[in-house]
């Protein structure tokens, strides 16, 4: 019954399962079933009773994450308006690393040259330059030289190794190669660097291959004088031809 001033009383008509008195500000209060325009919540109804539930997962732009469960361990990551993601767990030493575009992921961390040695554990990882001096890389083909390394060339007859000076070299840049392999070596100047050249004391190279061993145990130590073109020998073993 609803109260109408001086006026005789007025009845709602019967409310259905669930439904609820909801008021009006320009009329009398009714029996109204609650909705939820934008889906977050369930309704269950029944005789005189009526329950509300969360819509589960509860989407990112209610603050929710989208998601039912999460990766244990994993590390969540925001995607904007989509549902987070969840990262692999990272293993004993694993660093989380970014990439352009992407999602970052745990990546064990590695030394190409062979020169830095890791020790992981339980969220710990120990780094460490393995002996001194240059780092030796050992090739039984050809290869491109990096600054500041050695490459030992164990080619065999009558493949020659052929060593590409760095495309891009700092002034004060060294390089060493020694020979063990009955192929030989042989230094070849970057294809995308023009006027690269090899000085080996007052001879100024003036070909692609400036520089080739003769026999087995030949060694050389460059250093780059000029960036990125001109290379002094400071050291050789054996006979070496400049070309």
């Amino acid at each position: 019954m609803l109260g109408e001033g001086s006026n005789n009383v007025n009845v709602t008509a019967a409310g259905t399962d669930g439904q609820v008195l909801i008021g009006s500000s320009t009329g009398d209060p009714a029996f109204g079933t609650i909705t939820s325009p934008l889906g977050t919540l369930t309704f269950g109804v029944g005789h005189n009773s009526l329950t509300a539930d969360l819509v589960v997962p509860v989407i990112v732009g209610f603050g929710g994450t989208g998601r039912t469960t999460l990766t244990t361990y994993g590390v969540v990551l925001g995607e904007g308006a989509n549902n987070v993601n969840v990262t692999a767990a990272g293993t004993d030493g694993q660093v989380l690393i970014g990439g352009t575009s992407i999602d970052p992921a745990f990546t064990t961390l590695a030394s190409s040259s062979g020169s830095i040695q890791f020790s992981p554990g339980p969220n710990s990882l120990s780094i460490d330059v393995v002996g001194g001096g240059l780092p030796w890389i050992y090739t039984t083909t050809s290869t491109y030289f990096t600054n500041n390394t050695g490459i030992i060339a164990n080619s065999s007859t009558p493949t020659v190794a052929v060593l590409t000076l760095p495309e891009t070299a700092p002034r004060g840049s060294v390089i060493r190669v020694s020979g063990m392999g009955t192929g030989g070596w042989q230094i070849a100047t970057s294809p995308t660097t023009a006027g690269q050249v090899i000085n080996f004391g007052d001879v100024v190279s003036s070909s692609s291959t400036p520089l080739a061993s003769t026999e087995i145990g030949d060694a050389v130590e460059l250093l780059c004088v000029t960036a990125n073109q001109t290379w002094f020998v400071l050291s050789a073993q054996g006979n070496l031809t400049v070309t």
